[in-house]
């Protein structure tokens, strides 16, 4: 009985830390900093069939609440990782990026934080905990005009 007693206590304690640990709080961050007039096209995996126009200093927001909807789970690694196709019209030729916007695990040991990719005109910056300033992580690459949907 004392054995069971304490398999039970022990299993409480387990899911107990578990939900009290803030791995569910994640956020990451997609932000236009092209420049005035400048529109950032964003289409996520979190919501496949939704795209967000940002304008000049406009941010879109992934949070760990939405991790429900989201179709790119790594079960092996216990995150889930969104897959955002972001595209700007600097000219008439489109410059796009495919991102992949991880959140960390799921359960202790977690990466705590909240990251931002950061498009500017000439790459993508990545900054994790508004430490600044961030770094030049991505160049933009041309693409067909015929490939991406106004």
């Amino acid at each position: 009985m004392n054995n069971l007693l304490g398999f039970i206590f022990l299993i409480a304690m387990y899911f107990g830390l578990r939900e009290a640990s803030n791995c569910w709080d994640q956020k990451v961050e997609i932000q236009n900093r092209l420049g005035p007039g400048r529109i950032l096209k964003v289409g996520c995996s979190d919501s496949p069939n939704t795209t967000h126009w940002l304008k000049f200093n406009e941010n879109y927001l992934l949070s760990s609440g939405q991790r429900r909807q989201n179709i790119f789970a790594n079960k092996k690694r216990r995150q889930d990782i969104w897959v955002c196709h972001i595209v700007h019209w600097p000219t008439k030729q489109p410059y796009a990026y495919d991102l992949m916007a991880e959140l960390g695990s799921r359960l202790p040991p977690c990466i705590h934080g909240f990251r931002s990719w950061i498009a500017k005109v000439d790459g993508i910056y990545y900054e994790h905990n508004k430490i600044k300033p961030g770094y030049r992580l991505l160049g933009w690459k041309k693409v067909d005009t015929n490939t991406i949907e106004n």
